[in-house]
């Protein structure tokens, strides 16, 4: 399913960027879906050079880089005339993948799923990481320090990310809401 929807997304890409103008582009992609209700297990994809990190707040100290970037050096080949090892070897748009990599990961209760761009994991260390999750705010102004974190560090790429935190999916509340709503309606003329 992976597989495809990046195949589908280089050709929507590529003729998105064909609406607006001639040259060539192309984009890094990362995407993650649950695998299961309690969002225990997730699928995690990527085409070039954006990065998926898993962060727990039981090692709150350490960040763990999920995914390898599709770079010409990581992949064992030349890059073109003009590139360099480091620069993307796959990406959606331009006819350049073949799919997408894939790895099923687990999340407990507290971690937190980070997609980002090389215009954050290439701006912002480990520490940095770390310390910024493992502050008491809410997620987005999290994300929100992470980014501007890059963008001081001298970041000009596109600076994207995405935190996900897995927390108590709240089974308990739902089953007593619908049980005192149940009741309503039975008790109800």
């Amino acid at each position: 399913l992976t597989y495809l929807a990046m195949l589908a997304a280089d050709r929507a890409i590529a003729a998105a960027i064909a609406r607006v103008t001639e040259r060539p582009g192309a984009a890094t992609v990362a995407l993650c879906a649950a695998l299961d209700v309690f969002a225990t297990k997730w699928l995690v994809g990527w085409v070039g050079d954006c990065r998926a990190y898993r962060w727990s707040q039981r090692d709150a100290a350490r960040i763990e880089l999920l995914t390898r970037d599709d770079t010409f050096a990581n992949l064992g080949e030349a890059p073109p005339p003009g590139g360099a090892a480091g620069d993307p070897a796959r990406m959606v748009g331009n006819g350049a993948t073949t799919g997408a990599n894939a790895v099923a990961i687990g999340l407990e209760r507290g971690d937190v799923l980070a997609l980002c761009s090389d215009g954050v994991h290439k701006h912002v260390d480990d520490a940095d990481w770390c310390r910024v999750l493992a502050a008491p705010l809410p997620l987005a102004h999290r994300a929100d320090a992470l980014v501007a974190l890059a963008r001081a560090r001298g970041s000009v790429d596109d600076a994207t990310l995405l935190l996900l935190q897995r927390s108590e999916p709240g089974w308990r509340q739902l089953r007593r809401n619908a049980r005192g709503e149940a009741g309503a309606k039975r008790s109800a003329p």
